[in-house]
């Protein structure tokens, strides 16, 4: 299939969303949150990310994550991530229970598209304040594309990680660590 045929395809099943000229909306991407160890390239940022988030949700912003949220390439275990990063996915899932979270994968946490995985992992998490299992997010579908709809002219806008254009990155399921998707043809 080429890389044309896979982004038509997700934009033939994308789930919807209304915006008009009054939505606020934000986008991120490759956050890449991990366990805290010394790889972890979202550990330096995360006051920062946390600080912005807070000001986004406060004032009634949409978050949309556009894949690679969560780095479940080189953390296999997606509760040493909510443990080490539990007030983030405090806030997230505040985000979600007001209707204004939407999370798409990506190539390095594409078994997000696994809705067993999903609910074994994505439904609670390891509050260390409280110290106890609280609910995350129960019930999140979490979506290949997204399509924003622009109710003012019908145009739509379609919103995508992006590994859906490389066919090892698409196919890979995040099975290729330090793979060639990183890299791009003419550099490998």
């Amino acid at each position: 299939m080429s890389s044309f045929e896979r982004i038509s395809k997700v934009f033939a099943t994308a789930s919807h969303l209304p915006f008009d000229n009054s939505s606020k909306l934000i986008l991120m991407s490759d956050c890449h949150r991990g366990d805290g160890n010394w790889e972890d390239t979202f550990a330096p940022n995360q006051n920062l990310y946390y600080s912005a988030l807070y000001h986004y949700y406060l004032h009634d912003y949409i978050y949309i994550e556009l894949g690679d949220g969560d780095e479940l390439w080189k953390n296999r275990k997606f509760l040493d991530i909510t443990k080490i990063h539990n007030h983030v996915f405090g806030l997230l899932n505040k985000f979600y229970e007001k209707d204004r979270l939407y999370l798409l994968y990506g190539n390095h946490d594409m078994v997000k598209r696994n809705k067993k995985w999903i609910k074994k992992n994505f439904f609670t998490y390891t509050n260390i304040q409280a110290n106890r299992i609280v609910p995350l997010c129960k019930g999140i579908k979490i979506h290949n594309g997204l399509l924003l709809d622009y109710t003012v002219t019908g145009d739509k806008i379609l919103l995508l990680h992006g590994h859906q254009a490389d066919f090892w990155c698409d196919i890979s399921g995040g099975l290729l660590l330090n793979s060639a998707c990183a890299t791009p043809p003419a550099l490998r």
